[in-house]
């Protein structure tokens, strides 16, 4: 994989995911790397949106990215989108984060998906302590 930056990653039990932006930031980018042969990765896409600074967190079925900087915009975003694994393909799940935020950590159980840290949009640029839970349930 090269040529893409503020990656994040996601995983299903065969395949790992490389979710970022291309070097001149304008087009988002997922390669998928099977685990059985990693040198044939295989780009398969990109989300809706370009997005930079996220967390992952990811089910036996999906990968989840969540929160990140829109970097044409300077926006910071709560949102949180969904890879399907089943299909290479990504989506917006119409759920958000507690409050925007970028640079956050992210971690995962079998039904959860924890994202925590980084920097709030607001009030003004703070280092994060709050703590989301979301349920792989969709």
């Amino acid at each position: 994989v090269s040529g893409i930056v503020y990656a994040a990653g996601a995983s299903s039990m065969t395949h790992g995911y490389t979710i970022g932006i291309d070097t001149d930031l304008s087009t988002s980018e997922i390669v998928k790397m099977p685990f059985a042969n990693l040198s044939a990765n295989n780009d398969v896409g990109g989300l809706y949106e370009i997005i930079t600074e996220t967390s992952t967190q990811g089910s036996e079925t999906d990968g989840y990215i969540s929160g990140g900087q829109i970097p044409q915009v300077t926006q910071y975003t709560s949102s949180i989108r969904k890879l399907s694994y089943a299909t290479d393909t990504g989506s917006d799940t119409g759920s958000n984060l507690t409050t925007s935020h970028y640079g956050s950590s992210g971690a995962s159980s079998v039904t959860y998906g924890y994202v925590h840290g980084g920097v709030a949009s607001s009030p003004g640029f703070e280092n994060q302590v709050v703590l989301d839970k979301l349920c792989h349930c969709d």
